[in-house]
């Protein structure tokens, strides 16, 4: 077992260690003090059939799939009225490693409504598509790109957290977190890896999920609550993430280490339970950082790149009886971005690196380039239907473009089709005890 594996495997068990040392201690606690403790334990696992007709992607030289793709099971434990614990842990068919799988392990104190405080590790609390991922949450299958890449915004946090909420008719909620947290990107769901990897699919097959590292970093939502309308604003910055590129010389694919700054806006409508509607926007930076090939060998000072990432989406749904019927468009851009800085001898080709957006530094180095993919957009209908609480049929049709930002230059790129529209079509069932 490598140094990082262990390393890794330390830290999941660390956190598992944590988080039954807290539930056990809450119950001495509980029976000190001679309160009957809540326990509340709940779980699901979902199966998902799939197709598509995307011909470059290869990464599982699957178009179609079946098979068991989520599988989560939640505890939580109330001592007294103003302490709680909980734990989730959710496996997926491609979880990139152990500590993935434990999405959130923390205990809370609550002073009062104005105040609570939580240590331990949460799923990111600002948009509420990351708060509430789970399979028999959502009628659709697939969740927006620009929150399940995890390119703006990480899965969980690992530290502090400080939360509240004010007024009465106008709800006013604040969410304070910060600590170390898992830059694992594009992370794949599903069984033929497309979901987490629709912008890699006709560009780069044999792409893979980010390697995972712990860094710091911290979030920050404020959020209204009126009647059926709800607003969030939110913010996360983290000091190291990860940029991915592409060397069409070489054919290989590795990061960049980087910073990351993210800001987002998500506005809901809620009717009668009935009619609602969704809708996010976010913008965010990565800038390299600690990178030795854009070292200037001449000043010893470093150059540093950045790639600009923004993303979309809005849903309506409707829910008659059983049935929630819902459609969705999104769109992500610079996700993903092939940026092969760093390589002097790529391309060859003057007029292919006027057409990239690059220039030659004084070193050889190439810098000032445009990402090679701009984006991905997705069309999205289904419907869910719910014949018993336990049970959930989701059916799902997406509709998805990726597109190049120079597309003259597509066809010159290893044969790679970067401008492509293709399908992708499925059906899940879910259970849950």
């Amino acid at each position: 077992m490598t140094y990082s594996m262990k390393s890794r495997f330390s830290k999941w068990l660390l956190s598992v260690l944590s988080a039954l040392a807290l539930l056990s201690a809450s119950q001495v606690n509980a029976q000190e003090e001679e309160l009957e403790p809540q326990t509340f334990f709940t779980g699901y696992a979902s199966t998902i059939a799939e197709f598509t007709n995307q011909p470059e992607h290869r990464e599982t030289n699957q178009d179609v799939g079946v098979g068991l793709a989520e599988v989560g099971f939640l505890i939580s434990h109330k001592p007294t009225k103003e302490i709680e614990l909980k734990s989730t842990f959710v496996w997926e068919h491609s979880s990139p490693d152990l500590q993935s799988l434990l999405v959130e392990a923390y205990g809370t104190y609550t002073f009062g409504d104005k105040f609570k405080v939580g240590v331990g590790k949460f799923l990111t609390p600002l948009s509420p598509v990351n708060t509430y991922f789970y399979a028999p949450l959502n009628p659709s299958i697939s969740l927006p790109m620009v929150i399940a890449n995890h390119n703006l915004t990480p899965r969980s946090i690992s530290g502090l957290q400080v939360s509240g909420q004010f007024g009465n008719e106008l709800k006013i909620d604040y969410n304070v977190t910060y600590g170390s947290y898992d830059t694992n990107q594009f992370i794949r769901r599903g069984i033929i890896n497309l979901m987490g990897n629709e912008v890699f699919a006709s560009a780069v097959p044999g792409s893979e999920n980010l390697e995972s590292q712990f860094d710091l970093g911290g979030s920050a939502r404020l959020a209204f609550d009126y009647d059926f309308v709800s607003l969030g604003l939110n913010y996360f910055e983290g000091t190291r993430s990860l940029i991915p590129f592409f060397d069409f010389v070489t054919n290989t694919r590795g990061e960049f280490a980087s910073r990351r700054w993210s800001t987002g806006a998500d506005l809901h409508f809620n009717i009668n339970d009935r009619l609602k509607f969704n809708a996010e926007y976010w913008v965010g930076t990565n800038k390299t950082i600690d990178d030795p090939i854009n070292l200037n060998p001449n000043t010893g000072e470093y150059v540093s790149e950045s790639l600009d990432v923004s993303g979309y989406y809005a849903e309506l749904l409707y829910t008659i009886g059983k049935f929630t019927p819902y459609i969705r468009y999104e769109r992500t851009e610079d996700v993903a971005g092939l940026n092969p800085i760093g390589n002097p001898t790529l391309p060859a080709n003057q007029a292919q690196i006027e057409a990239f957006g690059f220039t030659v530094n004084d070193w050889g180095t190439l810098v000032g380039g445009k990402t090679g993919l701009a984006g991905a957009t997705d069309i999205t209908a289904g419907i869910a239907y719910r014949p018993i609480y336990e049970l959930l049929l989701k059916f799902q049709y997406r509709q998805l473009s990726t597109e190049q930002i120079q597309n003259e230059l597509g066809s010159q790129l290893a044969g790679y089709d970067f401008n492509k529209d293709f399908h992708h079509i499925l059906f899940s069932a879910v259970f849950s005890f």
